[in-house]
């Protein structure tokens, strides 16, 4: 079974590819993608693009005191996202986002 990282690893991967063609309008997902399981991730498409047409990406990772939920809402991402062609992923991190594969 993948461990976390690997599931985490690949959340950029596919958001990177499927979002690299630009934008109509900029806006989140209807609802947290669930790419990895136990990671819901929102993610925002900006209005803009790169000079070279496509988008950056910027994974936006919390501590465990704040939920992904809270970052999108007053994170203040957007106006980032839409001035500079990012888009932005913010994964969950969950209640135990590493768990010990020893149990620990």
């Amino acid at each position: 079974m993948p461990s976390h990282r690997a599931k985490l690893a690949w959340l950029l991967i596919l958001t990177a590819v499927f979002l690299t063609s630009q934008a109509t309008f900029a806006d989140w997902n209807s609802a947290p993608e669930n790419v990895v399981p136990g990671h819901p991730t929102w993610i925002f498409t900006p209005n803009s693009t790169l000079p070279n047409g496509k988008h950056g990406l910027i994974v936006v990772l919390h501590g465990c005191n704040q939920t992904n939920d809270q970052l999108k809402q007053f994170g203040n991402l957007e106006g980032a996202a839409n001035a500079n062609g990012l888009v932005m992923a913010v994964p969950s991190v969950g209640d135990n986002p590493w768990p010990d594969p020893a149990g620990g």
